[in-house]
């Protein structure tokens, strides 16, 4: 580092490049019995995204995300944190962050106590995350309007749509356990029902591990 004049971007391109950081996530037997816990680094560790990452990524997919830079981050200045209103949908970066007051997505999932001096975030799975997943306000409104965008593309072509609606939440297409399950779900609702089919679908990709977690 020294050598390179301190340059903190010489570093960060030397550590993605290794090979280490590079592997894949997936686990192969006869590896995962000798090294448990990937002591050797012989796969990447399976990493959870952050809270402000698990709000952006509902609010893009669901078309909600306000992509508008700059700008005051409290809109009332003068108001006290008490009994704020967290509505925005901004980017979760000009969400403000107050002492006694948290968004709670980002109290579930382990943001930095503002409170206190915190050089590295504490990582933990917990019963409440699942919790916050399935019965939140907020991400059943986010289905809904993902369900909304997606309903017409998933009656045009129900294959295709499922591909596609999969990858936009999961990243990546389904299983064909997945599919098969998530088209005779789909088709056990009456026409009428499509939409709110459609909608718990999506609700159950966002509350799913995959969706907050990076592979």
């Amino acid at each position: 580092l020294m050598e390179h004049g301190w340059s903190i971007k010489w570093m960060i391109r030397e550590l993605v490049l290794y090979k280490s950081y590079q592997m894949s996530s997936e686990k192969k037997q006869e590896k995962r019995f000798v090294d448990i816990e990937n002591r050797l680094l012989w796969r990447m560790n399976r990493k959870p995204l952050e809270a402000e990452a698990i709000r952006d990524a509902m609010l893009q997919i669901s078309g909600q995300l306000d992509p508008t830079r700059g700008g005051l981050t409290i809109r009332k200045i003068a108001t006290y944190d008490q009994d704020y209103e967290f509505d925005s949908l901004r980017r979760s970066v000009y969400v403000p962050n107050f002492r006694n007051t948290v968004l709670d997505i980002f109290e579930v999932f382990d943001m930095a106590n503002p409170n206190l001096v915190v050089g590295r975030r504490s990582t933990s799975v917990l019963p409440t995350q699942s919790l916050y997943m399935m019965n939140s306000p907020f991400v059943i409104g986010v289905a809904r309007h993902t369900a909304a965008t997606w309903s017409e593309k998933l009656s045009a072509d129900p294959a295709s749509g499922l591909d596609k609606l999969y990858r936009a939440i999961l990243g990546r297409s389904p299983l064909p356990a997945e599919a098969k399950l998530s088209r005779d779900y789909l088709d056990s609702y009456a026409p009428v029902e499509k939409t709110l089919a459609i909608e718990s679908l999506c609700h159950s990709l966002f509350a799913s591990i995959d969706f907050r977690t990076l592979y």
